[in-house]
């Protein structure tokens, strides 16, 4: 597989040295896309391109990349896959992108483990649901995306909730509590409570690094070879 990134942090630098690792082949890498695009000029002829920069750029990159007809990996967070985009991706018959705010294959299973336990746990046995993610310091989004899909997972399997509220605001047990911190270097740490009068239960998923992230997007690259339209990394895993 062919290559390039857009962003050179420290994310897409893990991603780097992991499909380097695998036998893949960079052809190409910029910071950030210019405002009026030469995407060939920028970063080769690459059968994948990875996208890992700020959410205020994210979706103007994603959307150069896909009007240029490449198949993108883009796990920048705090944006959303327009109707436009995603409408235009499943009409396309070269472009594809997988975007996904956690490319870590234990957060994927961690997210199955949440649904399946918020269903049993608060939906029969009464149990109240609450979330917190832990972040280094240079995290821009609060909360995480990652603990964004954790909490839409959590809604939409108790019917009891009807949104989230972070934990400093107005007590509302008709809304899942999200508790963020930012502190030191930590890579990520996601943990869901449901309590009872009687007892607590408790799910963690603790990222060591950024290893795993990478080789998930990594894995995601080799995935959209061959496929075109808009995918999710479940879909990754399931293949």
């Amino acid at each position: 597989m062919k290559y390039s990134l857009v962003g050179l942090g420290k994310m897409s630098t893990a991603v780097d040295e992991a499909a380097t690792r695998l036998g893949h082949q960079r052809v190409g890498g910029v910071s950030r896309l210019a405002n009026e695009p030469a995407i060939a000029d920028q970063i080769g002829v690459p059968d994948v391109v990875f996208e890992f920069t700020a959410p205020g750029a994210g979706p103007r990159h994603v959307q150069q990349l896909v009007d240029a007809g490449l198949k993108v990996v883009c796990g920048t967070t705090g944006w959303e896959v327009s109707e436009d985009l995603a409408t235009q991706l499943r009409a396309s018959s070269a472009a594809a992108l997988v975007h996904a705010a956690n490319f870590s294959i234990g957060m994927t299973l961690f997210r199955r483990g949440v649904r399946a336990l918020t269903r049993e746990a608060s939906t029969r046995h009464g149990y109240l649901p609450t979330l917190e993610e832990v972040h280094h310091l240079q995290k821009l989004d609060r909360p995480s995306g990652t603990a964004l899909r954790l909490a839409d997972d959590i809604v939409a399997n108790d019917p009891a909730l009807a949104g989230w509220r972070f934990s400093d605001d107005r007590v509302d047990d008709t809304k899942l509590s999200i508790h963020v911190e930012r502190i030191g270097a930590t890579p990520g740490t996601h943990r869901v409570r449901f309590s009872s009068p009687d007892d607590t239960i408790t799910m963690e998923h603790c990222a060591h690094g950024r290893s795993g992230f990478a080789r998930g997007a990594v894995a995601a690259g080799e995935y959209l070879l061959g496929r075109t339209g808009l995918h999710d990394f479940e879909q990754v895993l399931e293949a």
